[in-house]
């Protein structure tokens, strides 16, 4: 490669030119939020209460909402259920994710939740409480009591689960990558796609210290993620194992109102019978017998029809559990409005927040892409800078060396030397930077060029320059 071509290649890249980018830039803008539509707020008072809240706060209506639903999953009795229409019975665990930029209202829509709905049976330790790993989450449950011990009589402390609630709030996804990247053996990730499908819950490897085992359907979790686009990555790398799947999602850049007609604070969200305590005692008493929530034979048959076609026909791959998370959201309408069974107007509702959670999802998967894609553009430019400065300073360094061999060529046959000759005397390798060379041995006045009467005409003779012993 000439030095000539070398340098054009660099003032190019210098000048800021790069590989095409594979998708339209985005001139550095957000991309237009997703919003649940106007009309799921307009659909029954409290959900209008809950966007009032939001907004009286100017924060997103939807982000609020995902903490309403998480939260009201999380402050209802374990026992409760949704029957097997597909599949085994699942518990009303609910993962919600608020995607959003820095500083654009995640935990702040979580307190707003929080405010809208106390906790009525979730225990304080249990209430917002950060997990700190998959172990965490199960520890949660945990605490120690008295009971005989059946060889003695005596009263003994055991550490044994005690709370069937948790309300888990992970703040910022740099937290959750952190956990769920530990180490390859992490079981954060695992144990939030267990929890999800009520299933068992502990490590039965673990030591006797260590072993919590929480038996499939004791346990109920609300667990909202403050989600940023940038960090959002090891969620979408569990997908074979189902983690997006099995996640509500929802914007926090939603529009609010300008401070000056914001509604006022609206107040807690009524809790109608029957509440959370009517089954304290009913939990206490039976805590291994559930309830099934009431479902529909029209929403039932055409879950299990779109169940079917997925099992012979396959699906979107991110779409696998959508029907179970419609279910759970209807279920957490319902229970809203004081009911244990799920009508078609909550089928419907439930049906706009998840299409919207859709939407939410993919729009944060072609974020994802977009910068993904920058990276590996900008990845190639540092990499091709790197390979031409390489290159440049190989011709540098091999255009010196071949001006030091003519210097000493000369040097060893003062005026006898023409240019032709001396180049027609290097090797071929050293020709490619002939030119170069000679004028730089020129220039350092390694050499220097005097006429000298030849026959007919004079000739340009060769000689050793004054800077000759800077040669070395």
């Amino acid at each position: 490669m000439s030095s000539s071509l070398v340098s054009e290649i660099f003032d190019r890249l210098e000048a800021g030119e790069k590989p095409p980018s594979p998708s339209p830039p985005s001139g550095g803008m957000e991309p237009a939020p997703i919003q649940i539509p106007a009309e799921v707020w307009d659909a029954r008072h409290e959900l209008a209460q809950v966007r009032d809240a939001a907004w009286s706060r100017g924060r997103s209506a939807d982000a609020v909402l995902a903490g309403v639903l998480t939260r009201i999953a999380a402050d209802t009795p374990h026992t409760l259920r949704l029957p097997p229409i597909v599949g085994a019975p699942c518990g009303l665990t609910l993962i919600g994710a608020i995607n959003g930029p820095p500083g654009s209202g995640k935990s702040a829509a979580k307190s707003i939740a929080t405010s809208l709905l106390p906790a009525q049976l979730l225990h304080p330790e249990c209430d917002g409480a950060p997990p700190g790993s998959g172990e965490g989450l199960i520890e949660l449950l945990f605490g120690w009591v008295k009971e005989p011990d059946p060889d003695t009589g005596k009263n003994v402390r055991v550490h044994r689960q005690v709370h069937h609630n948790a309300y888990i709030y992970i703040d910022e996804g740099e937290v959750l990558t952190k956990l769920a990247g530990r180490q390859s053996s992490s079981t954060f990730l695992p144990t939030l796609r267990s929890a999800f499908t009520s299933g068992t819950l502990g490590q039965a490897n673990a030591s006797q210290e260590r072993k919590r085992i929480v038996p499939a359907g004791q346990a109920v979790y609300g667990i909202l993620l403050g989600i940023q686009p940038e960090l959002a990555g090891p969620i979408f790398d569990e997908s074979g194992a189902g983690t997006p799947q099995r996640i509500l999602w929802a914007s926090s850049t939603t529009p609010t109102p300008e401070p000056g007609s914001r509604p006022e604070w609206p107040g807690p969200l009524p809790r109608p019978t029957p509440s959370p305590q009517d089954w304290l005692a009913h939990q206490q008493q039976a805590p291994y017998l559930q309830h099934e929530i009431g479902i529909p034979t029209s929403i039932s048959l055409e879950v299990a029809e779109r169940d079917h076609r997925r099992q012979q026909h396959g699906a979107a791959h991110l779409d696998e559990h959508q029907d179970l998370i419609q279910l759970k959201v209807a279920a957490c309408l319902a229970l809203l409005q004081g009911r244990l069974d799920i009508n078609e107007a909550d089928w419907q509702v439930a049906g706009l927040i998840t299409d919207t959670s859709r939407q939410v999802r993919n729009q944060l998967i072609g974020q994802l892409a977009e910068a993904a894609a920058k990276t590996e553009a900008e990845t190639s430019r540092r990499l091709a800078r790197r390979q031409v400065e390489a290159v440049r300073h190989t011709v540098e360094w091999k255009t010196v060396e071949t001006a030091r061999t003519i210097s000493r060529r000369v040097g060893r046959e003062p005026g006898r030397l023409t240019r032709g000759k001396l180049r027609a005397g290097l090797a071929a390798t050293q020709r490619d930077v002939f030119d170069a060379a000679y004028d730089h041995a020129v220039a350092q006045q390694w050499i220097i060029e005097r006429d000298e009467p030849g026959q007919g005409t004079s000739k340009q003779r060769l000689h050793p320059g004054t800077s000759q012993d800077d040669i070395r």
